[in-house]
């Protein structure tokens, strides 16, 4: 189960605190009326990279993880539900998920 879920009818989920080295999950559901997910994932604070793992676990420095440099964002999509994010940082951070306007 995801630490934090993103309904179809909601837009985000904002100033989440990870601490270094933990992971935080977000579920994000498809809207009905599309066939796609879209959502930006935002590095609002903390002094090191935030890696993310789209359907798959992070680890600081993974190779298959995507990268966002402080600070930052980088956009997701996926058209196999559920998208799960995974994020962590080898510092404390503060990060946001929400779809793009």
């Amino acid at each position: 189960m995801a630490d934090h879920v993103i309904k179809s009818d909601e837009y985000g989920r904002y100033e989440i605190p990870v601490s270094a080295g933990a992971t935080v999950s977000f579920q994000v559901e498809k809207p009905a009326a599309t066939d796609r997910t879209l959502v930006d994932v935002f590095l609002l604070t903390g002094n090191a990279p935030l890696y993310i793992g789209l359907n798959r676990p992070a680890v600081v420095k993974d190779s298959h993880c995507r990268m966002i440099p402080r600070p930052g964002r980088m956009r997701f999509e996926s058209t196999t539900p559920p998208t799960v994010l995974n994020v962590t940082s080898a510092a404390d951070c503060t990060v946001a998920v929400a779809r793009p306007m």
